[in-house]
């Protein structure tokens, strides 16, 4: 308390206890873009022939794509890319393409994250949101264009509270 004004609030020196996150280079947004695309073709070679199998292809065709099949074809197509994309994900917090271009996924302290957040917060959320209608779709358009701003985030990166850095630079 101040002596000559009763009314000051007491003052007192907050002294910051956390450790600063360590500085990571971020990813570049090419290569980032170049690993998605990589990932995608691998899903593709995956996913069309069980597509294919499933009689999705038909059913298009035949205009019997309903909610329940969007659905269900969601849920397999998921489960599929936790299939293909989990042994590297839970190992290093990479797919095997930002493996191969050699960036990686990392919380905002610059850890690996849990695989639960990885595979819930910033892919189960993302499909999720896709089966919205209307919704979906601009969420789906949103989602990637986050990543031209300072923080290099996309919406999956700010939903899961991670980020994409170079693997071998610090």
């Amino acid at each position: 308390m101040d002596a000559q004004n009763p009314y000051t609030p007491p003052r007192s020196e907050l002294a910051d206890n956390q450790p600063a996150p360590p500085e990571f280079e971020l990813a570049d947004r090419g290569i980032r873009l170049l690993a998605a695309i990589i990932d995608a073709l691998i899903l593709l070679i995956v996913f069309v022939p069980l597509l294919w199998l499933g009689g999705f292809f038909k059913a298009v065709l035949a205009n019997e794509v309903d909610f329940l099949f969007s659905l269900k074809i969601t849920l397999v197509g998921f489960l599929v890319y936790v299939l293909v994309q989990g042994f590297p994900l839970f190992y290093w917090g990479q797919t095997w393409a930002k493996r191969l271009v050699d960036i990686r996924i990392v919380d905002m302290e610059g850890r690996q994250p849990e695989f639960w957040k990885l595979i819930v917060l910033r892919y189960g959320v993302i499909q999720a949101i896709g089966l919205i209608p209307v919704l979906g779709g601009l969420f789906g358009l949103a989602n990637p264009l986050f990543i031209f701003g300072e923080e290099r985030r996309c919406l999956h990166d700010r939903i899961a509270g991670t980020r994409v850095i170079n693997v071998n630079k610090r």
